[in-house]
């Protein structure tokens, strides 16, 4: 009970430092209280799901010790991985995960993160991939392992509890690992302060020659091995959408609902949505629009086909891995078409193009302002520079997101068209994007 009682002390603090320095940002007392509301409910969700997570100590804790003692057996690391971020970080993580694999020594791993689904769907087809736990059980279980580590914008070795008499005998795994520890003191006060310090961490990354998608890899002294990822689709879905011999694209407008808003839409999505979708009909017209997201995003009255909320990752990734384009702001999904080979078109606004963007994607730069990532704590809920809207956003004319697809796609897109007609119902080819995915 004493320790129930200091976690919630530690959370209405944490609720009242937060609407401190929400109004702080933005002057509006109204939207402060509203923020305030949706991350208390947030908090209580928090709440709800470490109090679950710590009633699985037991059953848990006998499938780490089967884990150990197999990785014992087989003479293999068996390490334990914390992950954070949404579905496109775990998609980024993994491709790290793989990438390492590949380095170094075969070795068995454990993922501990914020979603069972997201994590299982992600990792399980990397090599040494074991089982997924909650992140609450990070820290009770970390002792287990021969090594642990926490992955997010970064990696940080658990060094005080590593197993390094044991570790030694791996000669690649060690001196991965060792870069991974020299590498830190470069970027130690953006782990300090992570995640308000992320959008510098980016901005360091780029003028190191990294992105998002490799700078993990850069800390481990790692060669990249491409953004192509097996990821698990329900190809079925698209026989039930009646998809399969129909061009289609597909949209996004959300974000990550693990972001409590005061708003409906976060800043960094586009909100000319219903009119860009409207101008790609007028251009494609035999183009069928496919919205997909979760509940964070807002209907598009001109998608033929709206499947906001209906479908798992699973039937999201079988759809954007068959569709012509895929259209978005900066996300989770755009890093899932990535892995796919479906080229994506990003519009950028708040979040770094230099760090974030794929270079085969058609990635809109914002005319105005852009870029203020993480530059506060309020940044996904209102624009730092008190605009009422962000401008780097809603001042992003759809004409000219339309003009940027019409004259970087629409050529291949016709030429593959022609090329199925041609064949008298020979399946198209795929893209270029796809045949390079393919050979990552």
């Amino acid at each position: 009970m004493v320790e129930i009682a200091r976690f919630v002390r530690t959370v209405v603090a944490h609720l009242k430092g937060v609407g401190a320095r929400y109004y702080q940002e933005t002057g509006n007392l109204y939207r402060t209280i509203l923020y305030l509301v949706r991350h208390a409910l947030w908090a209580r969700r928090y709440v709800v799901k470490r109090r679950i997570a710590m009633k699985t100590i037991p059953s848990s804790s006998d499938s780490v010790a089967q884990g150990a003692l197999h990785a014992r057996r087989h003479n293999l690391p068996f390490l334990a991985i914390r992950v954070s971020g949404g579905v496109g970080d775990y998609v980024i993580i993994a491709r790290f995960l793989r990438d390492l694999a590949a380095s170094v020594e075969p070795f068995q791993f454990d993922v501990y993160c914020g979603s069972f689904e997201h994590g299982r769907w992600a990792f399980s087809g990397v090599p040494g991939y074991r089982e997924t736990y909650s992140d609450f059980l990070f820290d009770h279980f970390k002792d287990e392992y021969s090594l642990a580590l926490r992955i997010s914008q970064f990696v940080v070795v658990h060094g005080e509890n590593a197993h390094w008499e044991s570790l030694r005998a791996f000669h690649r795994l060690m001196q991965a690992i060792n870069q991974i520890i020299r590498f830190r003191s470069k970027i130690e006060i953006m782990i300090e302060r992570h995640p308000f310090m992320d959008g510098f961490l980016a901005q360091k990354a780029v003028y190191m020659n990294l992105s998002r998608a490799n700078f993990l890899h850069g800390m481990a002294s790692i060669a990249y091995g491409g953004p192509a990822l097996a990821l698990e689709t329900d190809a079925s879905f698209l026989t039930q959408l009646h998809l399969r011999d129909r061009p289609f694209i597909t949209i996004s407008n959300g974000f990550d609902a693990e972001f409590p808003l005061s708003r409906r839409q976060a800043t960094k999505c586009y909100p000319h949505s219903a009119k860009l979708v409207r101008l790609i009909k007028e251009k494609f017209p035999d183009v069928a629009v496919v919205q997909v997201g979760t509940t964070t995003s807002i209907p598009i009255p001109y998608a033929d086909i709206n499947l906001l909320g209906k479908t798992n990752l699973k039937q999201v990734a079988a759809i954007i891995g068959q569709a012509q384009l895929h259209i978005d702001n900066e996300g989770g999904l755009v890093h899932i078409a990535s892995c796919l080979g479906t080229r994506s078109c990003v519009i950028f606004g708040p979040t770094s193009a230099d760090y974030f963007a794929y270079e085969d994607n058609i990635n809109i730069r914002p005319t105005f302002c852009g870029g203020c990532w993480w530059i506060n704590e309020t940044w996904m809920d209102s624009c730092p520079r008190r605009f009422e809207t962000a401008r780097c956003m809603s001042e992003m004319p759809p004409e000219y997101i339309l003009a940027k697809i019409a004259a970087e796609w629409g050529p291949a897109y016709a030429s593959s068209q022609a090329k199925a007609n041609g064949d008298a119902g020979q399946p198209a080819p795929p893209s270029s994007h796809a045949q390079r995915a393919a050979r990552c």
